[in-house]
């Protein structure tokens, strides 16, 4: 058996390593990355205080996806209003375009999906008492792929026109 000891060159560099090894575990996954994503935030639908539009994220790049069971973890598609995130969704094979799938290890114990495309539609109840509405998508990322974050979106809110009700109240 071959131990160092204590204050030796081999004692100094194994404690070394140990260091280097627990401070790259502290780093966040997307450190270790290797490929670039894009997100993108369309909006469909009047936007009208109190009622209902789409929010549509689209993230592009490789990137992993969770798959029906055992898979390597994709990341989170965010989207946030006005600042206040309003839904989390995981990039997975049902919301994606799956180009890319096999076994991570020999016994198939677990599985990594890879898709170029995952879209994300979110139904979205605007908020009354709004000037403006921003719309901010966000990619987290995962362990092959970095983050990424949309450009912001601005809308400005729609009121119904009135004017028909005010000239039969004042009409009549």
């Amino acid at each position: 058996m071959n131990i160092a000891a204590k204050g030796s060159h081999k004692g100094k560099g194994r404690v070394a390593l140990q260091l280097v090894l627990a401070a790259a575990s502290l780093l966040p996954i997307s450190a270790f990355a290797d490929s670039t994503t894009g997100t993108t935030v369309t909006i469909s639908g009047t936007p009208t205080p109190g009622k209902q539009i789409t929010a549509t994220v689209v993230v592009t790049g490789k990137h992993l996806v969770d798959g029906p069971q055992y898979t390597v973890p994709g990341g989170n598609v965010q989207l946030t209003l006005n600042g206040t995130l309003v839904a989390q969704v995981r990039a997975s094979w049902a919301n994606s375009n799956v180009y890319e799938y096999g076994c991570v290890d020999s016994a198939c114990g677990l599985y990594v999906y890879r898709s170029q495309n995952t879209t994300v539609n979110i139904p979205i109840t605007l908020p009354s008492g709004q000037t403006s509405y921003q719309f901010v998508g966000t990619y987290t990322g995962d362990q092959d792929s970095h983050s990424s974050t949309s450009p912001a979106v601005v809308v400005k809110p729609v009121y119904p026109d009135i004017s028909a009700a005010v000239n039969l109240l004042l009409n009549d």
